[in-house]
Order: structure tokens, then sequence, then C-alpha cells
């Protein structure tokens, strides 16, 4: 536990630390950019944020407490969207259609990234700041005991229903194939695909977190049918790696404690699978390999569409300027993303699909990271005022996870884990079409915390009946 003391020290302790990650990250960039390009105002702002968010990250990788969803969400800041980001404008190479973009674009586009960054973190700052210190908070077992296997057999029963309705065959096509096919998902596909996916990871992660601690046969037995149904249902080459990834995490999360040492690990797995890991899986679902044995890692960073963050962002940005904002259309058309489009024919394609329609690409799967989901529907203040809400409730999450480890409560544990283990995509984007899965997932943990709650209520109201005993009887007189 942290005293009042010893977390003074620690701030006193990591200060030159962050300093010093500070220094190095403007260094580093600066370095990038007099290697290759010149310093321009657009890179100037790329660089600030990217120093501000290493040493955010540096302090939270230090600490004592692990924050999981602001440590995630600064690794996909960093690492998958500024970087790239100043390696595109360095080179003045973007991964999509070798388009060009003027410098006044450019800094709208940084600043729009910065405004989010300073805005999330100062929102971020002031939730913790007004709410119980981490060293307060209370411990004990709150949350449902996980020793049976009768609500998980329930449970499975839901993506069970899933594969058996879409078909299991459905669920091994190949991603390539499935773009070539033209296949497009309707809201209830997405929805019974999040099930089955989702359901099948809940039912094999709960006992494999919970077997060491509370062995039992049952809970084996019941271990090794779940584990062919999740491959099953999460295929990794026909399943999208942002899911694959956060089952990954999310089982990281809740099998191991946070510490500084997993903490670490995370950060080299992140940045070495950005590399190595995530875009083998990516060709090999396409059917061929050999682009990604063609380029080395830079190459990938600056011509792979996996990195066209900042280039969505620049789309939105130019679509802005040419039809202005849109007023929450994107938002709404996110949140109703269940909706059939029949029934809402002004809802949106996506901010990353209509910002690519507007500067004229073919195609219209593409990305558009928060910053510019939030800006093209509300401009800088809106985005501002977003971003200060954004960040206290990521730390509203930081808070309950901690509290779920002090009490013992794997599946509230587990739910943050899962938001945890999404925000790479939510922060990616497009929200509409990752809103559902991610919407439909958090449900069905829910679902899981009811039924274990529910069966762990049947041996008490059982015992409430029979120390009442039966009921006594009335004698009635016949009326004269």
């Amino acid at each position: 536990m942290l005293s009042g003391s010893s977390s003074k020290l620690n701030r006193t302790t990591h200060a030159p630390l962050v300093g010093l990650s500070l220094l190095a990250a403007i260094a580093i960039s600066l370095l990038l950019i007099s290697a290759n390009g010149d310093l321009t105002a657009g890179l100037c702002l790329l660089v600030m944020t990217t120093s501000i968010a290493a040493a955010a990250l540096t302090l939270l990788c230090l600490t004592e407490f692990g924050r999981p969803i602001a440590f995630v969400s600064l690794i996909y800041m960093i690492f998958f969207y500024l970087i790239p980001g100043m390696i595109h404008v360095v080179r003045g190479e973007f991964p999509f259609f070798a388009m060009s973009y003027p410098e006044s674009t450019i800094v709208g586009g940084a600043l729009m990234v910065l405004l989010f960054i300073l805005a999330a973190m100062a929102g971020y700052c002031f939730y913790a700041s007004r709410h119980k210190r981490l060293d307060a908070l209370p411990i004990g077992r709150s949350g449902p005991r996980l020793a049976e296997i009768s609500p998980l057999s329930v449970l499975l029963l839901l993506p069970l229903f899933a594969l058996a309705y879409k078909g299991a065959e459905s669920f091994q096509i190949l991603r390539g194939d499935a773009s070539l096919l033209q296949i497009e998902a309707t809201p209830i596909d997405l929805i019974l695909t999040a099930v089955a996916r989702t359901g099948t990871f809940v039912c094999f992660a709960v006992p494999l977190a919970t077997l060491g601690r509370n062995p039992s046969s049952a809970k084996l037995l019941f271990l090794i049918v779940a584990a062919p149904l999740f491959v099953l249902a999460n295929n990794p080459l026909s399943t999208p790696r942002y899911v694959i990834a956060a089952y990954l995490l999310a089982t990281v999360l809740c099998i191991f404690s946070f510490s500084r040492r997993v903490r670490f690990g995370l950060l080299a797995g992140f940045v070495v699978s950005q590399v190595t890991l995530f875009p083998i899986l990516s060709e090999l679902s396409r059917g061929d390999i050999r682009n990604y044995l063609s380029g080395g890692p830079i190459t990938y960073l600056a011509r792979h569409g996996d990195f066209d963050g900042f280039q969505s962002t620049l789309n939105v940005y130019e679509m802005v300027q040419g039809a202005g904002i849109f007023q929450g259309r994107q938002l709404i058309s996110a949140v109703l993303f269940f909706v059939p489009r029949e029934f809402m024919p002004w809802k949106s394609i996506g901010t990353g699909g209509d910002a690519a329609t507007f500067v004229g690409y073919k195609f219209i799967n593409v990305s558009a990271p928060l910053p510019s989901e939030l800006y093209v529907d509300f401009g800088y203040i809106g985005l501002l005022l977003l971003s200060f809400v954004i960040g206290m409730i990521a730390a509203r999450w930081d808070k309950m996870y901690i509290e779920a480890i002090l009490a013992r409560d794997l599946l509230s544990r587990l739910r943050i884990a899962l938001i945890c283990g999404f925000a790479f995509i939510v922060l990616r984007g497009s929200l509409i079409g990752v809103i559902g899965p991610v919407i439909c997932s958090l449900l069905i943990v829910r679902l899981a915390r009811f039924l274990f709650g529910w069966f762990e209520s049947i041996p008490r109201r059982s015992s409430r009946r029979l120390k009442r005993g039966p009921a006594p009887k009335v004698s009635r007189r016949a009326s004269v």
C-alpha cells in the first residue's frame, strides 16, 4: 500500500526519469527530422505531442499501481499514431494513393491531436485529484464466487446459438477473402459475431484465470470444452487483429498483477509486435506474406495502411474545412449502430469512409482516430470539452480496475480489462464500425456477472424458505 509520504517519495524519485524521457523523446524526434527533412510548424506540434505523451507513459510505467486504460491508450497514441505520422510527414510519403498535404492541413491535424492529448490528460488528473487516494481503497471480497461452472454452462448457450445461426464456417473465412467476396455485414451479423467471439472468450477466460486458485476437475473439464469453441469462433486468420489483441491483453490483465515488470513487458511486446506479429498476421490473412518480407520496419510504418491514422486525421480536417462541422451526425450514427440503414438514410458510413470519399479514395475501409471523430462533429471547442470528459472516464475505469483487484472481483476486473483491450480500436476508429462489438462484449460480461450472482443466491433463497417452514394451515369454519 502507498502511504502519503511514500507517494511523495515516489513522485520525487520519478521526476528526473520523467524529465529525462521527455528530453529523450524530443531529441530522438529532432534527430529523425534533421536526418530526413525540415522542422516545420506541423512537425513541431507532433514532436511536442509525442514528447508529452512519452513523459506520461514513463510515469505510468513507474507508478506503484498500474493504470491499464491510460497505459494502453498512450501506447497507441505514441507508437501507432504519432510516430508513424511523423515518419509520413518527414518523408512526404503517406500510406494511401501517394497523397500530399499542404502545411496548413498538417498543422491543423497536429493541433487536433495535441489538444486531444492535453485535454484528456487534464480530465484524467482532475478526476484523480477529486476522488479517493489509491491507498485508501477498501480491501475485501465483493465479487461473486466463481467456483461453480453452472453459470458458465448457461452462458455458453448464447455463443453456441450464434455459432449455429451464422454457421461455424462463416467464422473461418479469411479476412482477405471476405474483402474479395465483398461480404457486407449487417448490424445483426456484427452482433451475432461479437456474441460468439466474446461469449466463448468469457467462458474460456474465467475458468482459466481461477483454475490456479480454485482447481477442480469440473472446471478443468469445462475449460477443455470451451477452449476449442473459443478457437473456432476466433480463428486468428479470420478475426480482426484488434479482437485478438483485446483478448490477449484482457487475459494478461486478469491473470497477472499489473506490476511494473508486466507493464514494461507489455510495452516491449507492443513495440515489437507492431512491426512483427501484427503485420505477419495481416499478410497471412490475405494469403501472401511476401509484401512484409520485402521491406524493413521503417518502410512498413511508412507505407502500410495499418498506420494511416494521421493521414485519416488530415483527411477529416480537409473535409471539415470544405463541408463544415457535422453537428453530432457521426457520433449519433455510432451510438445507433444497430439500426438498419434503411431506417436511417442519413446514417454515416463512418468518419473515415466519409473523409475518404471527400478526398477521392477508391475505397472507404479506413480509420478515423478518436481526435478526428470529436473534431468532425463539434470543432475544436467540442474536441477540448469531450476530450476532458474522456480523460475523466478513463481515470474512473482505471480506479475501478484497482478496486476490482483489491476486492478480488474477477468479473469487474475482466470488464475493465476488455475495455482496455478494445481501447486500441476505439482510439483508431471509425467508431461506427467498432462500437457495436465493444458494447456487445461488455454486455456479455454483465450477463455473466448476473448469472453468477443468481446461481450464488439459490442456496440462500432455499435456506430462507426452510427456516420459515411450511405455511400454517388456517381452518375455516363453515358459515351458517
